[in-house]
């Protein structure tokens, strides 16, 4: 039921961050970036998508974000990991070929040697993070490394990563 209502919307949607890199270490999180063609779409499929148990969340004011958390509980973000399922992103058709998630996706599959610092540093931020906030905050500058060059690379200019 959950995975139909994502469905029924229609623009392309792929998975992103490091659950979409084979054999990367990963929180059993799914995080989803969605292609609509604007906001007033997404908010025609928002009935479905809460029906189906998916919630409106995050600090991200770049873009709408849902949650879907096992039996629609929230928690402390001291255990937030634990009871999140998966996250999905929600970008403008415009937006689409520079939204920096998909960028990081595609430079941690092509690119052995900053897949593996981009692990080590989740490594480490894992162990050192007392909640989520701080899990990401330890990761960001690494993020913002990998992000700039592949911008770089298509011609974009950087963008700031940490988008709270």
């Amino acid at each position: 039921m959950t995975c139909g209502a994502m469905a029924t919307i229609s623009g392309t949607s792929s998975t992103s961050a490091s659950t979409a890199v084979p054999g990367m270490i990963a929180k059993p999180i799914i995080d989803i970036a969605v292609r609509v063609a604007g906001t007033d779409e997404f908010d025609v499929h928002r009935p479905s998508l809460d029906k189906a148990g998916w919630r409106v969340g995050s600090g991200v004011r770049t873009h709408p974000v849902v949650i879907l958390e096992r039996q629609g509980v929230r928690v402390s973000i001291a255990h937030f990991f634990d009871v999140r399922v998966s996250i999905a992103r929600f970008f403008d058709v415009r937006e689409w070929d520079a939204v920096h998630q998909r960028g990081l996706r595609d430079s941690l599959r092509t690119r052995p040697a900053d897949a593996a610092r981009y692990e080590r540093v989740k490594i480490a931020a894992d162990a050192s993070a007392q909640d989520g906030r701080a899990y990401n905050a330890g990761k960001t500058d690494i993020i913002q490394q990998i992000v700039d060059r592949a911008r770089a690379e298509r011609g974009l200019e950087s963008v700031r990563v940490w988008d709270k």
